[in-house]
C-alpha cells in the first residue's frame, strides 16, 4: 500500500452478479476486488462462476486505466476502506471481519478510513 493518495473518495460502482447454480452443482461464487491508486476508486465483484471472469469483470468496472486486482475471493466476503492517505480491502469468512480487517489495513497508512465497499460472495 501507498500513501498520499487524494481526499477525495470517488463514488464507486458495484456490481453483483446473483448466485445462481450451474448445471452440476456447482455454485457461482468467485469474487474480485479491483482498484485504482491515482483515483482511489474501487470495483467489487461477485458472483461468477471463475476467477478469471470475476477479474475481468472488476478490471472493466474499475474504469481507470491504473487499475489492477488486488484480491481474488471466493465463498467469503470483501471489503475496501479509503482514508486520507491510505487504503486498505480484507477478505473474511463474514461481511464484519473483511470490513475490521480492510480498516486496520487502512489504518496502518492512512488517517480517518472509511469503509467504500464490501460484497458478500456465496
Amino acid at each position: 500500500m501507498t500513501t498520499g493518495l487524494r481526499r477525495e473518495i470517488f463514488l464507486a460502482s458495484l456490481t453483483l452478479t446473483l448466485a445462481t447454480t450451474l448445471g452440476a452443482g456447482t455454485a457461482l461464487a468467485a469474487g474480485a476486488i479491483a482498484f485504482s491508486e491515482e483515483e482511489n476508486y474501487g470495483y467489487i465483484t461477485a458472483g461468477y462462476p471463475s476467477p478469471r471472469q470475476a477479474q475481468e469483470a472488476a478490471l472493466a468496472g474499475c474504469k481507470f486505466q491504473d487499475c489492477r486486482v488486488v484480491l481474488d475471493f471466493e465463498h467469503e466476503c470483501a471489503s475496501i476502506a479509503v482514508g486520507d492517505e491510505g487504503y486498505g480491502w480484507a477478505a473474511a469468512p463474514s461481511r464484519g471481519e473483511a470490513r475490521l480487517d480492510a480498516m486496520t489495513e487502512c489504518s496502518k497508512v492512512g488517517r480517518n478510513c472509511e469503509e467504500l465497499l464490501s460484497e458478500c460472495d456465496r
